[in-house]
């Protein structure tokens, strides 16, 4: 189970070295401890009136501990009693201005009792103080409601995703690269998704998609280059796309294709239609620096170790994947269009895909 909010940058004191200690002076604050112990079972129990007691009491035999009031006062938002919640963490910014989680969890406590303007103002200190990142609080649950409001303009994004995606400027002649790039920025934690409705413009053939990430300030940009073949001559578009990190959603407009071909150039031969979803090469790779492989939509996707090329039925894949992290190959993989069972192979490692 996660930590609650009040503990996130703040150390728990160090009173697990004071259990059994037989020295008179140490036992209040074992005393501390054990009440400690008892309210967080109570918070996570979901008993949050009981709780805001047994940090109480924590609190009359450790005063001086900040982590116990910010548990004191967690306990009290989450009973509803959110004035005396406010109050305590006042108490505690006052006493002392540097604590960030302390800014950070009134104004969230503030942003439920709709005080918005004082919560928008709590947030800005929480924020130049390191508590969390702005694409983090935006993507808080107590600041759902508020992100459209004036306050906040300048201090959170309208959301806890931001994606573009842009093709070529100008007409890609036939045999020629067509290249999709999408950025993405979003939580490190979110798993990302890109799924496109709409027409096939039927003179492109997927051929690789190379993702590299690049992680600050509490986000993760992905940068994802979908590298396609100009066929055939057309004027059309590619998309609308759907991109997804978490729990945020965001619809980015169709994109130009416009392949042009000389005068009395052969007819595109069919082409394999797109796929609805585009293949984010992170979100398949393998955690343990092993291999994983799944079926698809249209085929089998598969990564892996970047040393170890993987074949599939003793082919090489229709479409390269690699992911990249500030530059750095992670994994590589490919896409194997096959309808039926398959089996992979790689230096030490074989799955067959039914």
């Amino acid at each position: 189970m996660s930590r609650p909010r009040a503990l996130r940058g703040i150390a728990i004191p160090a009173l697990a070295l004071l259990v059994g200690c037989d020295d008179p002076a140490l036992k209040p604050f074992a005393a501390s401890l054990d009440a400690w112990d008892d309210g967080r079972e109570a918070l996570e129990d979901g008993r949050p009136a009981d709780a805001v007691t047994a940090f109480a009491t924590a609190r009359t035999h450790d005063p001086g501990s900040v982590a116990i009031r910010l548990w004191e006062a967690k306990a009290l938002a989450d009973a509803g009693a959110l004035e005396e919640a406010d109050a305590r963490l006042s108490e505690l910014v006052h006493a002392d201005p540097a604590v960030g989680v302390a800014w950070y969890n009134r104004a969230a406590y503030r942003a439920r009792a709709n005080r918005l303007p004082e919560a928008a103002a709590d947030l800005s200190q929480a924020l130049t103080l390191g508590a969390r990142s702005a694409l983090e609080a935006a993507d808080d649950p107590d600041f759902a409601a508020a992100l459209a409001h004036p306050a906040f303009a300048g201090i959170l994004p309208a959301q806890p995703l931001e994606a573009t995606v842009t093709g070529p400027d100008g007409a890609v002649y036939v045999g020629s690269r067509y290249t999709l790039e999408f950025t993405i920025s979003a939580l490190p934690a979110a798993e990302i998704s890109i799924e496109r409705s709409g027409a096939d413009p039927g003179c492109l053939r997927l051929q690789r998609i190379v993702q590299d990430d690049h992680g600050e300030a509490g986000r993760t940009t992905r940068r994802l280059a979908v590298d396609l073949r100009a066929e055939g001559p057309c004027d059309s578009t590619l998309g609308p796309f759907v991109v997804t990190a978490g729990g945020a959603r965001l619809s980015l407009d169709p994109v130009s294709v416009k392949i042009e071909a000389p005068p009395g150039a052969l007819p595109v031969t069919p082409l394999r239609p797109l796929a609805g979803t585009v293949p984010v090469p992170s979100a398949l790779a393998p955690p343990d620096a092993g291999f994983a492989a799944r079926r698809a939509d249209v085929g089998v996707l598969a990564m892996g170790r970047p040393d170890r090329a993987i074949v599939g039925a003793g082919k090489p894949p229709d479409v390269l994947l690699e992911w990249r992290v500030d530059g750095q190959t992670r994994a590589t993989g490919g896409w194997w269009y096959a309808t039926g069972a398959l089996a992979l192979t790689a230096e030490g490692w074989a799955e067959t895909v039914p």
